[in-house]
């Protein structure tokens, strides 16, 4: 008697753990199921994403090749390998006056660098928006800008830029559009430059003047 308890017993044991195996079996089974699960959403959101920089990709693509001015910019600058020629330059750019230009900025660099270091006022100013506000507050004696700012697609630039021409003849204030973004940072030492406002020419007024003089008689007509 007590030899068939012991057998039922070892079978119930038995019969328990085949049940907690089935049972293990049963939930790694859904452990896989959820995990192929979770693979396919991170695999549909990758795809969603790659989707998303081809639809922002191709509607960039589309506004550069709708945008007429872009598209010189790029075949000028890029692929001729000329200085693109905005047209919002009103005179006529010869070797003379970037001569001027040049040497101009140079000189008057050097004098501002030692401005700074006795921290006196600053002769200059430099990019868009920097510029535009002494503009609208000082009296700059002249304004150089590069022929070259490349056009962008918000129009920010553009806007800006648009904004300190207007203010400039509002105010009667000399604008001279020579050598490019590259050399006009080169000529003050710097990276790049769209704008140089000068406030102070003292001891440069005769070049400053000769320059405005040689821009006003290359005005194109417009």
């Amino acid at each position: 008697m007590q030899q068939e308890r012991n057998e039922h017993n070892i079978c119930n044991h038995n019969n328990n753990n085949n049940n907690n195996n089935n049972n293990n079996n049963n939930h790694n089974n859904n452990n896989n199921n959820n995990n192929n699960h979770n693979n396919n959403n991170n695999n549909n959101n990758g795809d969603n994403k790659n989707n998303n920089i081809i639809d922002v990709n191709h509607i960039l693509k589309d506004e550069m090749l709708k945008n007429e001015k872009i598209l010189n910019y790029i075949q000028v600058s890029r692929v001729e390998k000329k200085i693109y020629i905005n047209d919002y330059v009103d005179h006529e750019i010869t070797v003379k006056l970037n001569t001027m230009v040049k040497e101009f900025l140079k000189k008057i660099s050097v004098s501002h660098e030692k401005l700074l270091l006795l921290k006196k006022k600053k002769r200059y100013f430099l990019g868009l928006k920097e510029c535009y506000k002494h503009i609208c507050i000082d009296e700059p004696k002249i304004v150089f800008i590069a022929p070259n700012i490349e056009p962008s697609l918000n129009n920010i630039f553009d806007d800006t830029l648009g904004k300190i021409i207007a203010k400039c003849k509002e105010k009667n204030i000399p604008i001279v559009f020579a050598l490019s973004k590259n050399l006009l940072g080169k000529c003050i030492n710097k990276s790049r430059q769209s704008i140089i406002c000068i406030i102070d020419n003292d001891s440069y007024i005769k070049e400053c003047n000769d320059i405005i003089n040689l821009a006003n008689s290359l005005k194109l007509c417009k």
